[in-house]
Parts: C-alpha cells; structure tokens; sequence
C-alpha cells in the first residue's frame, strides 16, 4: 500500500496503526492498542 493510501486502509491492523501514532495532541498518552479478543477477516489486500 502507497503510503498516501494509509489513511483510506481497511484492515483492522493497519488502521490501528494509523490511529495510534503519536502527534502533539497525544504526547505523554498511553497509545491505543488493538483489541485481539474480536475476530476479524482475513482479506488479501495485495489482491487488485
């Protein structure tokens, strides 16, 4: 994935990612983390 395209991702991981990096706002936060405990699909995101 391009990384202009990080913002539109669809997966739980990497929209996770994306919502816990750090900026100004959230300095000295603890980061949210990803919740394994729900289940999700598996999809191929290398598929177009």
């Amino acid at each position: 994935m391009a990384a202009n395209r990080l913002p539109q991702a669809t997966h739980p991981y990497t929209r996770t990612l994306w919502t816990c990096r750090p900026n100004a706002n959230t300095f000295g936060q603890m980061l949210p983390t990803l919740d394994r405990s729900q289940p999700w699909k598996e999809t191929d995101h290398d598929a177009r």
